[in-house]
């Protein structure tokens, strides 16, 4: 039993470290509140109440981040805003990014990330979708490579 919660563990530290990421907007302090979040759950500030060890560890990291004001969200070490795909992504209201993370980046049902976030499934899927409407849409391009020869000619991009 012991060994099957500590390699839940390991396995949820990825996405832990990702989903604090989104939380935090920084690798750095992502993996600050990380090791904040442990300690409190080693020192029994955090309980580890959830139908699983993993969405536990997520409920955890929650609260813990609820509690630490000293984490912003910001783009100062990183790279420039256009070469970022998800570049809007931190200036999404919380609870927004949040959910949006949760389900579509971690990959989590609906009914497990309204445990996460003490909410309703339905609570959820109106973030996500108010979520989507604020984030720009990717511009897909169409490749005509009727116009290359045998790759020795670029093809043709038409935008749509």
């Amino acid at each position: 039993m012991v060994m099957r919660v500590v390699d839940d563990l390991l396995n949820a530290i990825p996405m832990l470290r990702q989903y604090a990421f989104h939380l935090t907007g920084s690798r750095e302090t992502g993996d600050d509140l990380i090791e904040q979040c442990l300690l409190e759950i080693l020192e029994n500030n955090v309980p580890l109440n959830g139908s699983s060890v993993t969405i536990s560890l997520f409920k955890a990291l929650r609260a813990t981040h609820v509690f630490a004001s000293n984490f912003e969200c910001g783009n100062q070490s990183r790279r420039s805003a256009a070469e970022l795909p998800h570049a809007k992504i931190p200036a999404l209201p919380i609870q927004q990014r949040q959910a949006l993370s949760l389900v579509h980046t971690l990959k989590f049902t609906y009914a497990e990330t309204a445990e996460i976030l003490n909410l309703r499934a339905h609570q959820v899927k109106r973030l996500v979708s108010s979520a989507r409407i604020l984030l720009p849409r990717p511009r897909w391009v169409r490749v005509d490579y009727s116009s290359a020869e045998r790759r020795s000619v670029e093809p043709t991009v038409h935008s749509l």
